[in-house]
């Protein structure tokens, strides 16, 4: 187990960790799950960079890697949805994304293909990730330091939320109109 799959890994067993804190754990559970949080978020920058520095690209890091970061980012927006902080459709969008980039995998793979990552999909998970860092950041400094920057917290979140979400369908047509051609050799 290299270290990269060791990270992988962490993030697998940290994502449900975050929902618990988040919504059970008061005020101090909203502060370790931004611990959290930024744990799983580093440890995703730095596994891949390390697997590659190290030529330890595994078969294991393959696969996981990317179910651990979908795995995370579920359970942030499952998460922010339960806490009443992210519409229900929000979610969908993004899970139906996830999963529309998993099927274009898939059936390129069952092709000998590859479905290569596309700038839309890392530039959706970089919106991610500070859509989440910023509400985050929000709900700490309201309950530590009773610190409100906008004048309501929900709405604020739902807008950051709105945005996240409509970066992430336009990376579903993105991944959608460059791979339809695996579509296609499927239907033959």
């Amino acid at each position: 187990m290299t270290i990269s799959n060791r990270l992988t890994l962490m993030r697998l067993l940290l994502s449900p960790l975050f929902f618990f804190l988040f919504l059970y754990g008061g005020i101090l559970g909203k502060l370790l799950a931004f611990v959290v949080f930024a744990l799983e978020e580093l440890s995703d920058l730095f596994d891949g960079f390390i697997a590659r520095s190290r030529k330890e690209v595994t078969d294991f890091g393959k696969i996981f890697d990317p179910f651990a970061d979908s795995l995370s980012r579920f359970t942030y927006f499952i998460t922010f949805l339960a806490a009443g902080l992210m519409p229900g459709w929000m979610v969908l969008i993004i899970f139906y994304r996830d999963s529309l980039v998993s099927a274009l995998r898939l059936i390129a793979s069952l092709r000998g293909e590859v479905v290569a990552a596309r700038i839309s999909g890392k530039f959706k998970a970089e919106v991610q990730a500070i859509g989440v860092l910023l509400v985050l950041l929000l709900i700490n400094l309201k309950n530590l330091f009773h610190i409100e920057i906008f004048a309501s917290l929900h709405s604020t979140a739902y807008t950051i939320f709105f945005i996240v979400t409509m970066v992430t369908l336009l990376s579903a047509f993105d991944y959608t109109i460059a791979n339809f051609h695996h579509v296609q050799k499927v239907k033959k």
